[in-house]
């Protein structure tokens, strides 16, 4: 066995620049190379913390391959390759799990890879899907710890880091396919403005399912695919931000209603780490919206913008508590953005537990502030809603809750 740490996709990295680069054998030794040229051998030591060989290897896009020895003779060698933006899915059954039992689910990971199949480390674009035939979707999963949406049955989910699993139940032993689209591409548009619609069909034994017809329509501007869509022929490019909408009708029966936004504030924020550890815990430009709007044009928010909210407008999130039922004070970063007088309502699991009233005055518009309120979590999912009941407009940048 011989693996490296890290990858060798870092698309802000400047060239030149050293990157430490870990490698792990079972052998005694290592040599490295990139893009062919040998950055040396190592010996592996025999204490806990000698188990690596390591090297300060120059940043340079390409391929870095570790090839291990043991007592001279090569045992194993491995790479890590610089990826482009993301253009595919890639599915795989994970059937190792399956008992037989009713009860079992299914696993089915997706990889969001580039032109040559490798892994894009930093894919967030969302992954749609349908199910055709008996069966469910049970649960998605992508392991970010930031993410506030519902896992279970979910109709969609955003990658994490380019990985993306389904938990499916398929009650009996019928033909059962599953069909899955995304719209590909650099969410910055940095790196590339080529974005790709990708929608491929699979069962649950793990094989390639073609589809009889699939017929895809999309928009760049946000508009209906539906009503004013174009035919999808291919990739293309995108010259500026914007949102991609796509409709893809499969077997004459099956959609998938598909949206990503494209531009210089979207993907992961890459702040540095400073600006990173004052980051309120949930964005809210990351959460699910109903009315209201992402925002930028106001100073001084954090991450990639905030939602500005008017009359019952709502920012809806997920709320994972693994203890026993505890109080907690809710904190919310808000600006705001008119003189009044501006009620929030806070739902959880479609229940009232708390209203705050923020008593807007001249000298406090335009200056980020931060508002509390006691509520209590409750073991387990707390599906929180944060209700707007005013005109007066305000923004929101982020929410935390803190132990009482």
């Amino acid at each position: 066995m011989v693996h490296i740490l890290p990858h060798w996709t870092h698309p802000d990295m400047k060239q030149g620049e050293k990157i430490p680069v870990c490698v792990y054998t079972t052998g005694d030794a290592v040599e490295l190379f990139l893009n062919g040229q040998s950055m040396g051998m190592k010996q592996k030591g025999p204490k806990w913390n000698q188990m690596q060989c390591e090297w300060m290897v120059p940043w340079k896009q390409g391929v870095l391959e570790a090839v291990a020895y043991s007592e001279g003779k090569e045992i194993a060698r491995t790479t890590q390759t610089t990826a482009g933006a993301p253009a595919k899915l890639q599915l795989k059954v994970e059937e190792a799990y399956l008992t037989g039992r009713p009860e079992d689910l299914h696993i089915l990971s997706i990889a969001q890879v580039d032109k040559k199949e490798i892994l894009y480390p930093y894919g967030e674009n969302r992954v749609y899907w349908a199910l055709d035939g008996l069966g469910e979707i049970y649960s998605a999963e992508n392991g970010s710890p930031v993410d506030v949406e519902t896992n279970y049955h979910a109709q969609s989910k955003k990658t994490f880091f380019g990985l993306l699993r389904l938990f499916v139940r398929q009650p009996e032993a019928t033909q059962t396919n599953l069909y899955l689209g995304s719209i590909l591409g650099d969410k910055r548009l940095k790196s590339s403005n080529q974005v790709t619609i990708d929608v491929r069909g699979i069962d649950l034994q793990g094989h390639a399912v073609a589809a009889t017809s699939c017929e895809i329509t999309y928009t760049t501007d946000g508009r209906d695919p539906a009503k004013y869509g174009q035919k999808y022929t291919g990739p293309f490019k995108l010259q500026k931000e914007g949102t991609v909408r796509a409709l893809a009708v499969i077997n004459q029966k099956i959609s998938l209603k598909m949206e990503e936004r494209f531009g210089p504030n979207e993907g992961i924020y890459w702040g540095n780490a400073e600006e990173t550890a004052k980051l309120f815990d949930i964005q809210a430009e990351n959460c699910d919206l109903q009315g209201g709007i992402i925002a930028h044009h106001v100073s001084g928010f954090q991450s990639k913008g905030y939602v500005e909210m008017g009359n019952k407008d709502t920012i809806s999130f997920y709320q994972e508590n693994d203890g026993s039922k505890r109080n907690a004070t809710f904190i919310f970063r808000y600006i705001p953005l008119e003189v009044g007088t501006v009620s929030i309502d806070l739902w959880n699991n479609d229940k009232m537990i708390a209203n705050k009233k923020l008593v807007i005055k001249p000298s406090q518009v335009g200056k980020w502030a931060q508002g509390s309120m006691s509520v209590q979590l409750i073991s387990g999912a707390n599906a929180i809603k944060f209700v707007s009941k005013s005109t007066n407009k305000i923004g929101v940048d982020g929410f935390d809750f803190s132990a009482q």
